[in-house]
């Protein structure tokens, strides 16, 4: 183990009685790593086993403590918000036409209201530790050691079964004192799912902010200062499309068709009916009161919470702004300015690549998500092969297509392959153009085109951070956002649908297409070895034509091909190889959290 750089630290006895005193614990240190390491006995009182304290150097960042502004929300400030918007007569908001002067009237009027019902506290930023400790257990606990370090200096019985009493009511007393405070932060906490999963996790020991950012490494350099973190995410998500587009594998597809060439077969749906027809006052109700009971919030500090208390005082307000947007096609400017936030995937947390975007939705999105996903579902607009973010559909059911087509494919005795094709940053390289010149196909042409293309024309956005080492937001400056769709709203996943609704069309026939939101993958079965080999291949090149011209970059490295098992032929031949590469081939594979191998075992 010296070799290794592993030696024992404690030299000194561990299990300490009246009538002896032995070295039976030990902690092994990697000295190559850990410097100036110390380590001591602690007299815990738990066990005649001593604990062992390891002392060493460390980074880690410290909860700061200082002073922070927050808003409190109670009953009683509710109560006078809720007063004084039902004395608002929201007239300037009804006296205009221009949605911008619309929108802005009502925000306007709505904050001042907001700002003078909830005002900004000073706060001072502690860590509490754990709340269930009063002084009186601190005392108890102090006398337990006590006790205990007498009880080994003496056999009297009288006094160790004293001391065993006083552990057990000790321990009683602070089981009673966790419930107690537990049940107080459930019973006081507006979401108690989520405070009940916050103090689960915290007695697991799991409790972490995934926001939380130390640091990030960005072509080599690395970034502690949570300012230039901000500003390299932000950097980054403005660029992914420009970074993904040099790496993109193969040359674009020969056919010399348009991207949106495949629509042309599909019927022509210009006769159906206006997409976004105009809401009534109940339906806008309905839609602030379906938003989630969440206090993230945008540029403006109303949270979607907020928004639905005063759902019902503000829906003539906000029926009136939607209809209006709805009728003039036009998206108000203040409501194109997102705050996003890094959502961490897995991998490497210094890495920025590891990160997506994530948006908060608004009440006129999620009216535009509720009249579009209404016209494609009367009109079967949306292909069978989606299953991702569709109302009837599931993952479940992607997973039980795909094990339906192989095992049929094995009972005949057929040769079946699949491939599992992996997109990098699908959603953040929609190219806005190309969307907007697909919506005709589906019936979304004239004023709903044009209010779509000004929803995704001149975006701005910048990152937010919240850390536990400052006591205020961290953001960014403002980027424009010439692509993608917006993470984390309900509007952005239904355009990237749409965007690639056609994509099942540029397959060859009899080739079986599994979609998920981006998650791609196809199913292909033929007669013999040979033909399923060009097949395959031919599928792949259709495929990744396809992507490049939509400017989706395919990500090679997590890109495979899975055969499966047929006891009638051997495949350890077929293979599928591009620009002289061959793809990845496995014998199983994680599909929608589902580990699938060659032979469905």
């Amino acid at each position: 183990m010296y070799n290794l750089h592993v030696v024992g630290s404690v030299d000194f006895p561990t299990r300490l009685t009246v009538t002896s005193a032995t070295a039976i614990d030990n902690v092994f240190i990697d000295v190559s790593k850990l410097h100036d390491c110390v380590v001591s006995p602690f007299l815990n009182g738990l066990s005649d086993h001593d604990a062992q304290i390891l002392t060493f150097r460390a980074w880690y960042p410290k909860q700061l403590i200082g002073t922070k502004f927050i808003r409190k929300v109670d009953q009683q400030k509710i109560s006078d918000f809720l007063l004084h918007l039902s004395n608002e007569s929201w007239s300037a908001v009804f006296n205009s036409d221009d949605v911008n002067l619309t929108l802005n009237s009502f925000l306007d009027t709505y904050l001042k209201i907001f700002n003078a019902s909830f005002p900004l506290t000073k706060v001072t930023n502690q860590n509490k530790g754990n709340r269930w400790i009063t002084p009186g257990i601190l005392t108890s606990c102090k006398r337990k050691r006590e006790l205990f370090l007498i009880k080994l200096s003496t056999n009297n019985p009288l006094l160790n079964r004293y001391y065993k009493k006083y552990c057990n009511v000790l321990a009683k007393v602070i089981r009673e004192a966790k419930k107690m405070t537990y049940n107080s932060r459930t019973a006081k906490a507006y979401n108690k799912t989520r405070t009940t999963w916050n103090i689960v996790n915290e007695l697991l020991g799991k409790q972490h902010s995934l926001n939380n950012i130390q640091k990030l490494t960005v072509a080599g350099n690395s970034f502690t200062n949570q300012q230039d973190i901000a500003d390299q995410f932000n950097r980054y998500f403005a660029t992914i499309v420009d970074s993904s587009n040099s790496k993109k594998l193969g040359s674009p597809s020969n056919n010399n068709l348009l991207p949106y060439t495949y629509l042309q077969n599909i019927e022509d749906n210009h006769h159906l009916s206006r997409v976004f027809k105009s809401f009534s006052t109940k339906e806008i109700i309905s839609i602030t009161k379906s938003l989630k009971s969440k206090d993230s919030y945008g540029c403006d500090e109303i949270s979607p919470r907020i928004l639905k208390l005063s759902a019902n005082y503000i829906s003539s307000p906000l029926t009136q702004i939607c209809n209006r947007v709805m009728s003039s096609g036009n998206f108000p400017d203040r409501l194109k300015y997102s705050i996003v936030v890094p959502f961490f995937k897995k991998g490497n947390i210094t890495d920025p690549t590891n990160y997506r975007p994530i948006s908060i939705a608004n009440v006129l999105e999620m009216a535009m998500y509720m009249r579009l996903t209404e016209h494609i579902s009367l009109n079967n607009l949306m292909t069978d092969q989606q299953y991702g973010f569709r109302k009837g559909y599931s993952m479940e059911e992607a997973i039980f297509r795909l094990i339906y087509e192989v095992l049929n494919a094995l009972n005949d005795k057929s040769p079946v392959g699949s491939i599992f094709f992996d997109l990098q940053k699908a959603f953040d390289s929609v190219n806005h153009s190309l969307l907007i010149k697909k919506l005709p196909y589906y019936a979304t042409a004239g004023k709903a085109q044009i209010l779509i293309k000004s929803y995704l024309s001149t975006r701005y956005q910048r990152v937010l951070l919240k850390t536990s080492r400052t006591n205020s937001n961290v953001v960014s400056e403002w980027t424009k956002v010439y692509y993608g769709v917006l993470q984390g709203s309900v509007l952005g996943p239904l355009l990237f649908l749409l965007y690639i609704n056609d994509l099942p069309k540029a397959l060859p026939a009899k080739i079986i297409p599994i979609l998920v939101a981006d998650d791609t993958s196809i199913v292909i079965t033929r007669p013999n070895i040979g033909e399923l080999q060009q097949a395959l291949t031919a599928s792949f090149h259709h495929l990744n034509g396809w992507f490049r011209e939509h400017f989706l970059s395919l990500n090679f490295n997590k890109t495979y091909f899975l055969q499966f098992q047929n006891k009638n032929y051997n495949n350890s031949n077929t293979s599928i190889t591009i620009d002289n590469t061959p793809v990845t081939k496995i014998n199983q594979i994680k599909f929608l959290g589902l580990t699938i191998n060659d032979s469905l075992t």
